[in-house]
Formats: C-alpha cells, structure tokens, sequence
C-alpha cells in the first residue's frame, strides 16, 4: 500500500511540474505594482510573452524575471496592441491576461486538463473583481470573456477601448477564473473612466454616432440603477455603491465627450 500511495503522489508531482502546452500574453505600460503577481500565476506556461509599450517604472525588469520574451512595441491601440501580442505566441493556444489580474491554481488545472482534448476555439473565462480592496460578492454580477483562444482562429476586432476576442469557431465556458485587481482606489478608477471615456466617444464619432439630450439626461442615472441593483453591486457595500455611481459617471462622460467632439466638427 506504502508503495502505491508513494507512486501515486510521484505522478501527481510530475503532473504538476510539466509545463502548461500554451502561450500566455500580457501588455503593459508602468505596472510593476502589479506584474510580478500576473507572472507568478502563469509561470506553468511553455511560452510567456509580454509586450510593453514605454515603461519608465520597475515593470521591464520584473517581467524579465518569470520570461525572456519581454519586447517593446509602440502603443496603438489596445486591439492593435494584444493582436500584435498575440502573434508572438508560440503555441496553438494562448490565455490573455491582464498586468492586474492573476490566474487561479484551479483555472490552470481546469486548462491543462481541457488541453488533452481540445474541442473549442475559444474559453469563455470568469473574472472575480476586488472592489476597493474587498474581493466582490459571489452573487453579485461577474464578468466573463474569452480569454483562452486557439490562436489560429482568434484576433481582436479593431477598437480603441474595451477590445474583445472574437474567435471562429465553437466556444465553451470555465467554471473556475482570475482575480482582478485593478479597482484598488477611487482614484485609479476615476483615471480610467477619464481615459476611456474619451477613447469610446472618439470611437462612436468616427463612427458617426450623434449624441443626443435625452441620452445625456438619462444614461447616468440609468447605468447607476442597472450596475447597483440588476448586476447586485449592492451586495459588494460600499464600495459596490461607489462603482455604481462611477459606472454611471463614465455613462455621462462618454455621451457628453461625444457632445464635444461634435461641436468642434461644427465649428470649422
């Protein structure tokens, strides 16, 4: 008995030495706060690939230590930016990852195993938020993405802001998926709804999208009501309160940004 016992746990350790048959991609720009546990979760990998775009902080020489394969490229746009990411990748399957996400043991082992028979284009991944330093309520709404792709078969649809993958062929969905971290403090997050809000309503006027008043009036409110009570951010305390409220306030912004842009067209 001694002896299978110490058979079977000499298989699981080799088990769990090999290396996970895929790609890992990561862009970055200046998140050593962050990157080092980004790389440390994907360090099963074969292929870990990140490509920065100019950081003056610690992230070169943090990525460096978990890859050899840190490259620069110039910034774009964020579709542009992980397309060309993506075309690094080595291996037929690639999993994206964010500089301020972390993949979980039991996504990894969920991956590995779905790697033995590989019957999808694409992974349809949970991502578990840490709102303002609390891990969300696991009934309130989670946001999921394919983020695990045959890498023949998938490219990011051109976008500025909020790219996603769109593959050619058959998706299923992960039970297990990664912690986000990167709504750590009201400020980081009033950056971004400042950054991509001008980026989406640069996105809707070149798509020719007029704004209107009654969707400048409405939306805030509106995206407030269906971010605190449909998605239950009201289970996630304060800090679900405060999102909802900024959720709404990036609504705002997008519409009255699309506003501006339309005024400065009228005005040559």
């Amino acid at each position: 008995m001694l002896f299978f016992g110490n058979a079977a746990r000499k298989r699981n350790d080799e088990a769990s030495m090999t290396k996970i048959d895929a790609s890992v991609f990561i862009i970055t720009l200046n998140e050593e706060r962050h990157i080092g546990r980004a790389l440390k979760s994907v360090a099963d990998f074969a292929d870990i690939v990140v490509v920065d775009s100019g950081s003056i902080d610690k992230t070169l020489a943090i990525a460096r230590q978990f890859t050899k394969r840190v490259v620069h490229h110039d910034f774009e746009n964020y579709a542009a930016q992980k397309n060309y990411a993506l075309s690094l990748c080595k291996k037929p399957y690639a999993l994206v990852l964010d500089a301020d996400e972390q993949a979980t043991p039991a996504l990894l082992e969920e991956l590995r195993a779905a790697l033995e028979m590989p019957d999808f284009a694409g992974l349809i991944i949970p991502r578990f938020d840490t709102i303002l330093g609390k891990r969300q309520h696991r009934w309130a709404h989670t946001q999921k993405q394919i983020r695990f792709v045959a890498k023949d078969a998938a490219r990011y649809a051109p976008k500025l802001v909020h790219e996603s993958l769109v593959v050619d062929g058959p998706v299923r969905q992960t039970k297990n998926g990664i912690n986000h971290y990167g709504d750590a403090t009201i400020a980081l997050r009033r950056a971004k709804i400042d950054k991509y809000s001008r980026l989406r309503a640069q996105e809707k006027f070149a798509a020719g999208k007029n704004p209107t008043v009654l969707k400048l009036v409405l939306v805030g409110p509106l995206i407030f009501v269906k971010t605190y009570f449909f998605r239950r951010y009201f289970l996630n305390g304060y800090g679900g309160l405060i999102l909802s409220i900024l959720n709404g306030r990036y609504a705002f912004l997008k519409e009255r940004r699309l506003f501006d842009l339309w005024a400065k067209e009228k005005a040559k």
